[in-house]
């Protein structure tokens, strides 16, 4: 054998007798017991220093330009909302966020609701607002919102004769810097302006949605702040030829979900509404739900509406929306009464429902009156314990729907209420009083008002009266 094949061999017989030892211990490690090492991270639990509690109340419903017709880039206030404000214990206080170039003897802007962070107190409140001047007519409500640094809006138009503005409101210390993503039912809208909106501490930026987007049917708006979390909201108001259609204030939907639960959604003069609708510029008079789906996957979409009283029907039924787009999908044959709508997706959107109402006169055959809008938004999860605030006004409810499978019992106020599974109830409450609601886990809450020709709503959450711990790990 070659002298260079002789070495090969041996090296070759040498790796596999190195292969067959290694192979034994191995094997013999295998049956003996591994020591267990194990290192637990050193970590420090924080619990951040308790913040002052705040909310923020929208203030009154905005004009463009003065009654005169001056300045009519400029949003002024009309008239003031009645405010209902309450702590369940302890005092608190208040400020207004009034615009940059706002008169320092203004009123109607937005206010800024504050206790102590020392306080164990919740506070809430909500306002009511009925409007009747000009092209401006209609009832509109808001709750007073906790600040965020993200939040989507789903409602209003910019189509002819429909005017929305985008109040966002700063209750901090320092500028905070906004941004904002537009969309509609051809998907994102793409203009100059969106980013970069600087809203002054203590202080409230106004803008008209139509300045980015003229003549668009269906809105949504996602809305996303650094510097400092916001509170924002959006009003809508309708001219339909020289026939004021009516105002709302619409407060933030829940986030993106695949469950979006609608509570509270008040039909009122369903008939003569449908009486209306074949007239020119009448269309959006209609009951519809407004979807927006993130991304580029279509949700396959199931829909519910639970009545929340006997003697009422709901409904339901499939269908599929298109990703990347605002879809208004009509909602047809509600009688008058209360209902709650369940939208389950198989990827997650956000939703709200329109619902318009009319003061009927009658003139002949043809039913004639103001009309008004409402846009019922999704809302927030309850926690078990809640404090809620009923802003002082005529025709109040309020309304509780348990989606989940199994029943519920509630305590509001002094009453205590059983909701079966999935099922909605409303229960009666006096404008301008506050609650205390315990057992409310798992469900979904709204406040609403209702007239002939009058309609609002808001929704009830869980405000946070404290920081949870964060748990910090050093590099």
């Amino acid at each position: 054998m070659p002298k260079r094949a002789a070495i090969v061999t041996s090296r070759v017989v040498a790796g596999v007798v190195g292969l067959a030892v290694a192979a034994a211990t191995i094997t013999g490690a295998a049956l003996l017991p591994l020591p267990t090492l194990q290192r637990v991270p050193a970590s420090t639990p924080i619990t951040p220093a308790a913040a002052d509690k705040q909310v923020v109340c929208p203030g009154s419903v905005l004009q463009l330009g003065e009654s005169g017709g001056q300045n009519a880039s400029v949003a002024s206030p009309i008239g003031q909302p009645t405010l209902t404000l309450a702590a369940s214990a302890g005092n608190y206080a208040t400020d207004s966020l009034r615009q940059a170039s706002a008169d320092a003897d203004a009123v109607g802007y937005p206010t800024l609701v504050t206790a102590p962070a020392a306080s164990a107190a919740s506070i809430a409140g909500g306002q009511y607002q009925a409007v009747n001047r000009d092209d401006y007519r209609g009832l509109a409500a808001a709750a007073c919102a906790q600040p965020s640094s993200d939040s989507w809006l789903v409602g209003g138009s910019t189509a002819v004769g429909r005017t929305t503005l985008l109040t966002i409101a700063n209750p901090g210390a320092v500028d905070s810097t906004v941004s904002l993503e537009l969309f509609s039912g051809d998907g994102l809208v793409v203009a100059p302006g969106l980013t970069g909106i600087i809203v002054p501490a203590s202080g409230q930026r106004v803008v008209s949605l139509a300045g980015f987007g003229p003549g668009l049917a269906s809105i949504a708006l996602h809305v996303t702040s650094r510097g400092g979390p916001v509170v924002a909201n959006l009003q809508q108001s309708i001219v339909r030829g020289i026939e004021p259609g009516g105002v709302d204030i619409i407060g933030t939907t829940s986030a993106p979900n695949t469950v979006n639960v609608i509570p509270g959604v008040l039909v009122m003069q369903a008939e003569e509404v449908t009486g209306r609708l074949g007239e020119e510029g009448y269309a959006d008079l209609d009951s519809a739900l407004r979807v927006y789906v993130p991304g580029d996957v279509a949700a396959q979409a199931s829909v519910r509406v639970i009545p929340e009283g006997d003697g009422l029907t709901g409904a339901s039924f499939d269908l599929v929306l298109d990703p990347g787009v605002v879809t208004d999908v009509p909602i047809e044959g509600l009688v008058d009464g209360s209902y709650s709508v369940v939208v389950e997706t198989t990827v997650p959107v956000v939703a709200a429902m329109r619902v318009s109402t009319v003061a009927v006169t009658s003139a002949g055959t043809t039913p004639v009156g103001a009309a008004d809008v409402a846009w019922f938004a999704a809302a927030t999860v309850l926690s078990d314990s809640v404090f809620a605030s009923v802003a002082a006004g005529a025709g109040a409810s309020l309304h509780v729907a348990n989606p989940g499978d199994t029943a519920a019992t509630v305590t509001i106020g002094a009453n205590t209420v059983s909701i079966a599974a999935g099922a909605s109830v409303t229960v009666a409450v006096t404008g301008g009083e506050s609650l205390s609601i315990s057992g409310a886990e798992g469900l979904y809450a709204s406040v609403s008002y209702g007239a002939p020709g009058r309609l609002a709503t808001y929704l009830l959450s869980s405000v946070a009266n404290s920081e949870a711990p964060v748990v910090v790990y050093p590099g």
